[in-house]
């Protein structure tokens, strides 16, 4: 079986139009979505403007999920802040609908501590969300990180 693929890819430069560029492929209707994955962190916002003018910014959840029948996968190498995940969740309910988001069980949990560590010793560039406090410690393997399998909602 063959399956064509199309990768979005910034090499992490930020605010160069992914979401814009993510929402105009999922939503031509030429073109086939079967399903969807996303390694983003809550660090920044992917925008997307539908044709109607409505703003979406998504964070974890895959941009993706305007293309209504897309299944929806967050990937290992994203990071959740559990709050953040919840309100995102709540926020787009409509454009989810009873879609389940499959989330890998090894995607790091950021707590406060993250943010802290980023105020504390990160001095300027970063957005302090914890992201890259997070993924130290997954790299490091660190024992205190928690994983989404933990989320009490999962």
């Amino acid at each position: 079986m063959i399956r064509n693929v199309i990768a979005v890819i910034d090499g992490a430069a930020g605010s160069c139009g992914k979401g814009k560029v993510i929402g105009e492929i999922v939503t031509d209707k030429s073109i086939k979505i079967s399903a969807a994955i996303t390694n983003n962190g809550p660090n920044a916002g992917h925008t997307f403007v539908d044709e109607k003018g409505n703003k979406m910014v998504f964070h974890n959840i895959p941009v993706s999920s305007v293309n209504l029948v897309a299944e929806l996968y967050i990937g290992p190498g994203s990071s959740i802040n559990p709050e953040i995940f919840a309100n995102e969740y709540e926020r787009l309910n409509k454009i989810i609908g009873d879609r389940k988001i499959y989330v890998h069980e090894r995607v790091p949990l950021i707590e406060e501590r993250h943010q802290d560590y980023e105020r504390k010793h990160i001095t300027s560039g970063s957005t302090y969300k914890g992201c890259g406090a997070v993924q130290r410690e997954k790299i490091m393997r660190d024992k205190k990180l928690k994983f989404f399998k933990e989320f009490r909602n999962a």
